[in-house]
């Protein structure tokens, strides 16, 4: 790694690849997931603009976040301090409507929708409708859709279903096609991966 200590936490974009932290041996903190369509009213910055591993101290709106959540004592006084302050950001500064909800129904269908009936449903131009989801996200339709297929892809890992049916059941074209997505997300074959989480539960 680069060797940074991150005590005031750390942010990594959705889409940015595999993540790899080191502790001395006592680590605690709190992780939260960003939805994508999120990411630009809670942060900031659209995902696009975090390279890699960034601290949570240069960004503006959470810049004082872990002070204004010192004074809890327990940890759901923290989760609870970081979930106001986050409803707060998504108030103020969500991004445009139409295409948010776009975003929201690839999500809850793990991104297996075509992005064409998305745009036409909106009356919209492929390429206007992929400038505005750009603009909202930080990151293009397809993108999305390819990421939310591989968090997928991890929930379906942690079962011994055989890979070509976790393939199959995904809407990817093959296991090859599995295989090369999973390794473009998290830097391991989903043989290693599974293999991962099986030592983790162990």
């Amino acid at each position: 790694g680069s060797g940074r200590r991150y005590s005031a936490g750390f942010v990594a974009a959705p889409g940015s690849g595999a993540m790899v932290t080191e502790h001395d041996g006592m680590q605690e903190g709190l992780q939260f997931e960003i939805p994508p369509e999120q990411f630009f009213a809670v942060m900031g910055v659209h995902p696009s603009e975090v390279t890699g591993m960034e601290s949570l101290a240069d960004f503006g709106p959470s810049r004082f976040l872990a002070e204004r959540c010192a004074d809890e004592t327990t940890w759901e006084g923290r989760v609870a301090c970081v979930q106001r302050w986050m409803r707060d950001r998504i108030r103020e500064h969500e991004g445009e409507p139409r295409v948010l909800a776009a975003a929201r129904r690839l999500r809850s269908v793990d991104g297996n929708v075509p992005v064409t009936s998305l745009y036409r449903d909106l009356e919209m131009s492929e390429r206007s409708f992929g400038r505005r989801f750009q603009n909202s996200l930080g990151l293009g339709p397809k993108k999305y859709a390819r990421l939310l297929r591989f968090g997928a892809a991890i929930q379906a890992l942690r079962s011994d279903s055989p890979l070509c049916d976790v393939a199959a059941e995904l809407g990817y074209f093959d296991q090859a096609h599995l295989s090369r997505e999973v390794k473009a997300f998290s830097g391991r074959t989903p043989t290693q991966l599974r293999q991962d989480m099986l030592t983790v539960i162990l």
